[in-house]
């Protein structure tokens, strides 16, 4: 093993074990397994996603709460954009709702 594999290998050990905030997936509908899912995903993707940072979420409805720190305030924004793009792609999925001011811009 080299020595330049082991942040490596933290990381990934870290990340593997991102949390769903206490929830379980056997409590929540398909849309909100598919956005978990999505959002788990994504979060794990993010390039400067350290072994000192800390990310949770809580998916209810098309409501994502993320909590947790994280060393970089621009992982933070990352983070927030990422699941903002992800609830807006799930609410758009939904048939039969109404048109809002947040589309409209």
């Amino acid at each position: 093993m080299n020595l330049k594999s082991i942040p490596r290998i933290l990381a990934a050990v870290t990340l593997a074990v991102l949390p769903l905030a206490g929830q379980t997936v056997g409590s929540m509908t398909p849309a909100e397994q598919r956005i978990a899912k999505e959002v788990r995903h994504e979060l794990l993707m993010l390039p400067y996603f350290g072994v000192f940072d800390y990310i949770a979420f809580n998916v209810q409805g098309y409501n994502v709460a993320l909590t947790g720190y994280v060393t970089r305030p621009s992982l933070k924004s990352d983070a927030g954009d990422v699941v903002r793009d992800i609830v807006r792609c799930g609410e758009s999925r939904q048939p039969n709702r109404g048109a809002s001011s947040f589309h409209d811009g």
